[in-house]
């Protein structure tokens, strides 16, 4: 756990001294520090939109942020926090513009062979995958995020809070809540595979 906290504060202070090396002209610090979180950033906003193409455009809509932010005025205290509510905030608006529902993702035949070249193995786990999706689907928007936030992204509670602008305990709520409902999404699904 220490070291998490140690990696999570050397991040930060490698941010700073971008942020700070940019402020002071160097264009070169701001294509660093984009490509520390573009794809952290772009994961995240496919796990919430489901489809890579409007994954991207969002990415890029946070970056321009970003930029806008640390050009203008002081970043936030907690850079890597603030980034991720900008965009969860930006697929949230995605997905209202677009009015649509997301394209579920399937991982590639050959990269899941890559990771289990038998058969009888892929299957089961391209199965499990598209279970996890669609559970993850099914929860409230919040819990989602959460969810995600924390097991996705590895944000701490704290961090998610700000993410989400709610309170710390709001956000343990959300996991739990999330968790039992995967928990029974999933046992299901694997209560109805295994009797089949």
């Amino acid at each position: 756990m220490e070291d998490i906290a140690a990696a999570m504060a050397s991040q930060a202070r490698r941010d700073e001294q971008l942020v700070a090396r940019f402020q002071a002209g160097d264009a070169r610090a701001f294509d660093e520090l984009a490509a520390i979180h573009l794809g952290h950033l772009f994961a995240l906003s496919v796990e919430l939109l489901g489809n890579r193409d409007d994954a991207e455009e969002v990415t890029q809509e946070v970056l321009i942020k970003l930029y806008h932010c640390i050009s203008r005025s002081r970043p936030p205290a907690r850079l890597r926090a603030w980034l991720y509510r900008v965009c969860v905030n930006q697929c949230h608006d995605w997905r209202r513009s677009q009015r649509r529902r997301p394209v579920m993702l399937e991982m590639t035949e050959g990269a899941d062979r890559a990771l289990d070249p038998d058969p009888a193995n892929w299957a089961a786990g391209a199965a499990l995958r598209e279970a996890l999706r669609s559970a993850l689907w099914e929860l409230p928007r919040q819990q989602r995020t959460a969810f995600l936030l924390c097991h996705f992204a590895g944000l701490s509670v704290n961090d998610i809070a700000a993410a989400l602008g709610c309170a710390p305990g709001t956000v343990r709520v959300h996991l739990s809540r999330a968790t039992a409902r995967l928990r029974d999404a999933l046992s299901a699904e694997v209560n109805v595979d295994e009797s089949v």
